[in-house]
């Protein structure tokens, strides 16, 4: 008798074990939701402010940009063409091409394109050589599908960033070919693309003057140009559409 009076009970309380269970399980969940809402609020006003401080931004470019142009027609200077930045994400590198290609996130269906220049806000990163249709390959500055013609501040001597040997390839040095012998272009002296070749607008930043030295028995120089993007750095870069 003791013994069957044992096992009713115990068969009596196991239903309220369970919903001590369900209880104590539904209570959790409610917490974890009330946390995550409260994430979810925090990331939301994080992003509006984030969106408020960009549009600002974007208001003081915009008039930037008009007073370039006024001041471009006050002169009688040629009319530039506007640029669309579009965002991408550097997603791989091919080990055989680490430091002369990446791959982005931006591909044929969100209207890349070969020959498209690729920049950072610290200047030129290279050009999309294959758009395919999720992503694309980017050719590096130094890389051989990424020769840029530069223009050097102070004289304006000109040249050609072309690929050095694979031995001393870097990512940040780069070389300019076929500077006038003449001239001074002392160290330090900036780097920008001259708009020549219709693949890079004028005006982008390439780096700075390291050395120049004479080659081909003085017929003209060469120089070294420590390039305003660490390639090796990137994880974020733009893609420029322009508008003429």
């Amino acid at each position: 008798t003791a013994a069957r009076l044992k096992s009713f009970l115990s068969n009596a309380f196991v239903p309220f074990i369970g919903v001590e269970t369900a209880i104590l399980n539904s209570e959790r969940q409610v917490e974890l939701s009330v946390e995550s809402r409260a994430n979810l609020i925090a990331l939301i006003n994080e992003l509006e402010k984030e969106n408020a401080n960009l549009h600002l931004v974007q208001f003081e470019l915009e008039k930037l940009r008009a007073e370039k142009a006024r001041f471009n027609e006050s002169f009688g200077l040629p009319k530039e063409p506007s640029w669309t930045y579009h965002p991408a994400r550097v997603i791989g590198r091919d080990p055989a091409l680490w430091w002369t290609s990446i791959t982005i996130n931006l591909g044929a269906r969100d209207g890349a394109k070969p020959n498209q220049p690729v920049v950072t806000p610290q200047g030129l990163v290279g050009r999309i050589t294959e758009a395919r249709v999720d992503h694309s390959i980017v050719a590096l500055i130094g890389h051989e599908q990424c020769e840029v013609p530069v223009r050097i501040t102070g004289d304006g001597a000109q040249g050609i960033i072309r690929k050095r040997s694979e031995s001393e390839y870097n990512p940040i040095h780069a070389l300019v070919d076929f500077l006038p012998r003449r001239g001074d272009i002392p160290p330090g002296a900036i780097v920008t693309t001259n708009g020549e070749g219709d693949v890079f607008p004028p005006g982008l930043r390439v780096g700075d003057i390291s050395e120049t030295y004479m080659v081909s028995y003085g017929s003209y120089r060469e120089g070294i140009v420590k390039l305003a993007v660490d390639a090796n750095r990137l994880t974020h870069v733009w893609v420029l559409e322009i508008e003429e």
